[in-house]
């Protein structure tokens, strides 16, 4: 115990009952002092949301903080490849600036995860995922999601539940272990399809109780737990109230089946470490909470995420079925009637009638186009801007009256809006018609951000 008071370290045990949501900066101004402790890392905004990372000579000696620059680097595999001199291998300015982020977003979400104060229109769980694609319904973990986690029940108290068995919608004492002193949930590796919509009240709400023995208790949201979830698999749902419930951080590859931390470090994580290793870990999580302070919620970012979403929302079948069709050039720039389309996937895979409805086939025909940067019926879209008509049985006037004369100085804009319509062909049609499907395999003029990874 003598020896513990030597540690140069913020003791965040204690928060819960001293931060205030409302005003967390200025009651913890030592938090945001740098001089309270070793600098670990450096992180650097030019204000207009570009950032740096450098970490210090200190920062160096810590396992965990190379661990997470490990797991956010997603260009490990170009750099072995440049090391071993191989031509036309290059890593990209924006490459490695995607690597930063996604070191920065792991940083601030465990300086989220740390505190206790909680606000309702920033609550989120925090989802680790794999950044790297694979098969839907394929395993390729490995990557080191859960050993945050596991930092997670080693400083704070946590309750741990396998993803694999958890039913969130039958098992009534799923919370059972969830206590007023637990600070946060730990869902380890859930299934695919797993529902986090029935997660949404726990996020940004009180959370009920159902204790064995016929005990119940209801947590109030200023002290109930976070969440932490890792997967292997892209999340189910998609819409606003997803994604604000959700704080996504992306693992590379890094670490696998045959490269391991214990590699590296030559330690065991947590267990083997010795007093100084604790002590720069303790010292990091100061920092973390510094930083989610100063710059809040940093995703990482959505490129590789969205790409395994698509793949997930497609389904291996599915995607089997339109690389193949879609392969001959005859079935682009066409219009195709889409129960031909329909028809000829049920024959490639006859047990997806019972699934795959018709309104289902043809979000996964949009996710796939989405998906290899091709157009879905680009004669919804404007050529000049490549943005989608939004036309209604009125046609383009009655929509664009309809919505500016709304707005301020609604007669003026109508009168620009009215000339512009007079150069351009005005669409008199409404909806096109829906039975009847075409792709376009060039992408559009202003261009799709998601690329293959």
């Amino acid at each position: 115990m003598k020896k513990m008071k030597k540690m140069n370290c913020v003791n965040l045990s204690g928060m819960d009952n001293k931060l205030n949501p409302v005003s967390v900066t200025d009651v913890h101004k030592d938090l945001l002092d740098d001089r309270s402790r070793p600098q670990l890392v450096v992180v650097d905004s030019n204000g207009r949301g570009k950032f740096s990372v450098t970490l210090t000579e200190e920062g160096k000696k810590c396992h965990f903080l190379r661990f997470l620059e490990n797991t956010s680097n997603f260009t490990w595999r170009k750099e072995q490849l440049i090391a071993a001199r191989k031509p036309d291998v290059v890593v990209t300015e924006d490459e490695l600036y995607d690597n930063t982020l996604h070191l920065i977003a792991k940083l601030c979400a465990i300086g989220y995860m740390a505190i206790g104060a909680k606000d309702r229109s920033t609550a989120k769980a925090v989802v680790a995922m794999d950044g790297t694609q694979s098969e839907v319904g394929t395993s390729n973990g490995r990557s080191g999601k859960s050993i945050i986690g596991e930092l997670l029940k080693r400083v704070m108290p946590t309750c741990y539940i396998s993803g694999r068995t958890i039913d969130l919608e039958s098992d009534r004492f799923v919370w059972d272990e969830v206590g007023e002193k637990t600070r946060a949930v730990f869902v380890d590796d859930v299934k695919p399809g797993f529902n986090f919509e029935l997660l949404f009240a726990n996020i940004t709400g009180d959370w009920g109780v159902n204790h064995k023995g016929g005990r119940r208790c209801t947590l109030p949201f200023a002290t109930s737990p976070k969440i932490y979830i890792t997967t292997n698999h892209a999340l189910r749902g998609e819409g606003s109230s997803f994604r604000d419930r959700q704080w996504l951080i992306a693992f590379s590859d890094y670490y696998n089946d045959k490269r391991r931390p214990v590699d590296d470090f030559g330690v065991m994580f947590f267990d083997e470490w010795d007093f100084e290793q604790w002590n720069l870990t303790w010292n990091l999580i100061a920092q973390c909470v510094q930083l989610y302070f100063l710059y809040g919620c940093i995703e990482s970012p959505a490129e590789r995420l969205e790409v395994r979403r698509l793949r997930q929302s497609m389904g291996e079948e599915f995607l089997s079925w339109a690389e193949e069709y879609f392969s001959d050039p005859s079935r682009r720039n066409v219009q195709i009637p889409r129960r031909d389309l329909y028809s000829s996937f049920i024959e490639y895979a006859p047990d997806q009638r019972k699934w795959c409805k018709a309104t289902a086939f043809k979000n996964k025909v949009k996710d796939y186009c989405t998906w290899k940067q091709y157009k879905f019926n680009p004669h919804k879209y404007d050529p000049v801007t490549g943005l989608p008509y939004q036309l209604d049985k009125v046609g383009a006037a009655g929509w664009a009256k309809r919505r500016i004369l709304s707005t301020p100085n609604a007669q003026k804009t109508w009168e620009v809006v009215m000339k512009i319509l007079r150069i351009f062909p005005r669409r008199t049609n409404a909806t096109p018609d829906d039975d009847n499907v075409r792709i376009n395999a060039e992408p559009s003029p202003v261009g799709c951000k998601l690329r293959q990874a």
